[in-house]
């Protein structure tokens, strides 16, 4: 019992939120979901400064100069079409579909307000405007028409 229950814990630690550090690699210019069959090929403002954060049932797509609570860029959900189809009266305005698969349900879910709050810190505050004009220019970029591609 006391082996099992060690496994299982393994195992949970093992399923938490995965970062996928690309802000480091400006060579790595797409992201491949292998486990939902689709990619995702950064704009070129993209390169250099964005991180993806996998879960199970989304991934993020982080601005890597703020903290992951504030910089989402955008998100993308995976529902099988089951869940998609109790779930989809219930989605917000700033969620979309970009398309289907035989299985999966794909959608957008946009940033509605700005991540950024300059605090008191003269470090934060001098960069804060920076960033939140990069930030914008980042959400702005993605166009999952062009950028977005099922692999399966």
């Amino acid at each position: 019992m006391k082996i099992a229950l060690l496994i299982l814990i393994i195992c949970c630690v093992g399923c938490v939120n995965q970062p996928v550090e690309l802000a480091d690699n400006p060579s790595i210019t797409t992201y491949i979901n292998t486990k939902y069959g689709y990619q995702v090929l950064f704009p070129d403002e993209w390169i250099g400064k964005v991180n993806v954060i996998e879960h199970d049932k989304y991934t993020q797509f982080v601005y890597e100069k703020v903290p992951v609570d504030m910089g989402t860029i955008v998100s993308i959900s995976v529902y099988n079409l089951t869940e998609w189809e109790e779930r989809s009266n219930m989605v917000c305005c700033s969620s979309s579909e970009i398309t289907r698969s035989d299985n999966y349900v794909f959608i957008e879910n946009m940033v509605l307000d700005m991540p950024f709050v300059c605090s008191i810190d003269k470090e934060v505050i001098g960069n804060c405007k920076k960033k939140e004009k990069e930030y914008t220019a980042l959400t702005r970029a993605i166009d999952f028409n062009k950028h977005f591609t099922l692999t399966n």
